[in-house]
């Protein structure tokens, strides 16, 4: 009878933790496009999955559960479910394409086709060069007569040899604060949570990055700290735009 109930706890217990998690659905974006092949982690269950040709996705998730978004081609990115995840049609996520460091460049080797000239085509041009700067058959100029050319021969092979033009240096565009809280925060929370028109994220996240601790939070690269410091600043955010209306 004590086995019984001890079964009988355990499958309530399960059926309980099973009723707290929801399959998520979502789609990964990189700009306007979708994008495929990224490996999605629940961090809380340690379940996972990965992102379909269309960038679909459909994993188990509570709230409070902390998603990583994860590829070689992108930021790294962590997402902190919140229950307004559920309710939509489709989260959409976004990831930045990751920097590339163009400190070496590889240059192929290429194959030089040297041009062959013939006897006749050596002798033609000395005799051209010859008629346009006669020589004095009775002064000795160090020259020997009907010899072949050694400066004009060298001049064109050093040619063929000359590097082209060195290729420029793209410069990449460095990832701040800014790009960092975009990244790693759905605009819904924005939105929701911290009541943002769409077009005072930006004037926000630019105030949030006038405070030295912005730095710090950049810096760790954790997103649950990120969510403290957004909500910390929210409210004294509000405060002055409240302020600059009077």
């Amino acid at each position: 009878m004590k086995q019984l109930a001890i079964v009988f706890g355990l499958l309530f217990f399960s059926l309980g933790k099973a009723q707290t998690t929801t399959l998520l659905r979502g789609k990964v974006m990189s700009d306007t496009l979708a994008v495929s092949g990224i490996e999605v982690i629940n961090l809380n269950t340690e379940q996972s999955t990965k992102t379909d040709s269309r960038g679909f996705f459909v994993i188990s998730a509570k709230n409070k559960d902390v998603l990583a978004f994860y590829s070689k081609e992108y930021i790294f990115k962590k997402v902190v479910v919140i229950p307004e995840y559920f309710k939509m049609e489709l989260w959409e996520v976004k990831l930045v394409k990751s920097a590339i460091e163009l400190d070496e460049v590889v240059v192929k080797n290429t194959k030089l086709n040297v041009p062959k000239f013939t006897y006749e085509q050596a002798a033609a041009a000395r005799i051209d060069k010859q008629a346009a700067n006669p020589k004095n058959p009775f002064v000795y100029d160090g020259t020997i007569t009907n010899g072949m050319d050694i400066n004009e021969i060298g001049r064109k092979i050093i040619s063929l040899f000359k590097n082209p033009e060195k290729p420029k240096r793209k410069k990449q565009p460095e990832e701040d604060f800014i790009a960092y809280a975009k990244a790693s925060i759905d605009e819904s929370f924005y939105k929701q949570k911290l009541g943002l028109q769409k077009n005072e994220i930006d004037n926000f996240l630019s105030y949030c990055k006038e405070d030295p601790e912005s730095k710090k939070v950049f810096i760790n690269k954790d997103e649950l700290t990120l969510l403290d410091f957004l909500l910390k600043k929210q409210k004294a955010y509000l405060e002055l735009i409240r302020e600059n209306n009077k």
